[in-house]
């Protein structure tokens, strides 16, 4: 998978050499770091997941892929675990050359000292990129011609279409993902705690070896779901709330992302499952758009109509529109986010959109969500039995060449199949 990805890049860049900076561990507090994982474009191209390196591609008839590494340091190895020796890089990551990432400002500077345009994702902004700018600004000194351009387009480009590796990692992570959230929703009971069930999603998923998750979980017990990005995960459920989860293992790098609303006590009220079926329906409807030749819009539009239809069908708009665009401007207080996203390595994966996100059209290989929802914090001037519920449903989906595979479609989504789940609970 790697090499392939090597392959392309080389091709992408063209004439113009690439220095791609990995990270750095990052301190939490005190001499404690968060746990290491490697920036998503190095790890694509590399697959080296292990902090302080730095991988340089030089195109051309003898084009080389030099990895800059920490090599046999025996005092971190006593404290941390493994570290390689150059023949052992050499041979797992396929560079052509490896040099000790402490000869890298020595090394750097001869190999693009002919090149006036480089490549580098100076955005990273750690030590190394630091050290990189400097060289540049010496280079610049002596040719003011010298630019150095950032290669995220290049890379947007690569991972918009996922390969079938990709998908394979993608799919385990979804499995994953779904296997302890069932687990979750067969557990919880009204009395909980937020965090106990964060517990055990958390425990299910790395006992199916998901090693981290993708994003810090979501689990939004009754208003708490109208806060859209909701992770402090510390109040109590109760009877009669619902509750939403956005929740993504991660697996081989790459995240799933997948969202349910259930309600804690087994049952819908007839207010939420109303609510619930309106984001449903929108979803069915974003889905069965999520095809060939048709676009993000398309995807959104479509949920957007369904969703306008619903609120004006009990009530909550009044207004009679025909254009999508003013439906929008009528539902957005309680639809605030877009219909989708790419997925992938990242959870907002990286990828090619168009000027207009909307018009960003879909082909095979794209693998994108489909989340519509509804937000109804206790502020907004509604029914009171449609206060404090939030409702979301999302679902992973790859654009196939006939149209698409919902690839999470095993988790229950309707009311009946999951109040048929939690009937079952022990």
């Amino acid at each position: 998978m790697f090499k392939k990805n090597r392959q392309q890049f080389f091709k992408l860049i063209k004439k113009q050499p690439a220095i791609i900076i990995g990270g750095m561990p990052i301190i939490r507090n005190g001499d404690v770091h968060y746990q290491f994982r490697q920036i998503s474009n190095f790890y694509y191209l590399t697959g080296f997941d292990f902090p302080n390196a730095i991988a340089v591609f030089i195109p051309g008839k003898n084009k080389k892929y030099i990895l800059f590494a920490e090599i046999n340091d025996e005092k971190k190895t006593l404290w941390e675990g493994q570290s390689y020796n150059l023949k052992e890089l050499l041979q797992k990551y396929e560079a052509d050359v490896v040099y000790d990432i402490k000869d890298f400002a020595e090394k750097i500077s001869s190999l693009v000292k002919n090149n006036k345009a480089i490549f580098a994702n100076l955005e990273i902004n750690n030590q190394h990129s630091e050290q990189f700018r400097k060289i540049i600004l010496k280079k610049k000194s002596h040719d003011k011609k010298v630019k150095v351009d950032n290669p995220i387009q290049i890379f947007a480009q690569m991972r918009t279409y996922k390969s079938e590796k990709e998908i394979e990692l993608l799919k385990k992570a979804i499995k994953i993902t779904n296997q302890a959230l069932l687990k979750v929703i067969k557990k919880m009971k009204a009395g909980m705690y937020e965090y106990q069930l964060q517990g055990i999603f958390e425990g299910k998923c790395s006992e199916l070896q998901s090693s981290r998750q993708g994003f810090p979980p979501i689990i939004a017990a009754g208003k708490n779901a109208c806060t859209l990005h909701y992770t402090k995960n510390q109040s109590q459920l109760k009877n009669g709330d619902l509750i939403l989860f956005d929740v993504g293992a991660e697996f081989g790098y790459y995240s799933a992302d997948i969202s349910r609303t259930i309600p804690i006590n087994g049952k819908f009220s007839s207010a939420q499952a109303t609510i619930y079926q309106i984001v449903l329906d929108a979803q069915n409807s974003g889905i069965k758009k999520a095809i060939p030749g048709n676009t993000l819009g398309d995807v959104h539009s479509a949920a957007i109509d369904k969703i306008y239809q619903g609120l004006k069908k009990i009530g909550i708009i009044q207004k009679k529109e025909t254009l999508i665009e003013n439906k929008y401007k009528l539902i957005a207080p309680f639809f605030p986010h877009a219909t989708s996203h790419w997925l992938g390595l990242d959870v907002h994966d990286l990828g090619l959109y168009s000027k207009d996100k909307q018009l960003t059209k879909l082909t095979p290989g794209m693998v994108i969500t489909v989340e519509p929802g509804l937000y109804f914090s206790n502020k907004l001037r509604i029914p009171k039995k449609y206060q404090g519920i939030g409702v979301r449903i999302e679902d992973d989906i790859l654009i196939t060449k006939t149209g698409n595979n919902n690839l999470s479609k095993r988790l229950p989504r309707t009311i009946k199949e999951i109040e048929k789940v939690l009937a079952q609970k022990s």
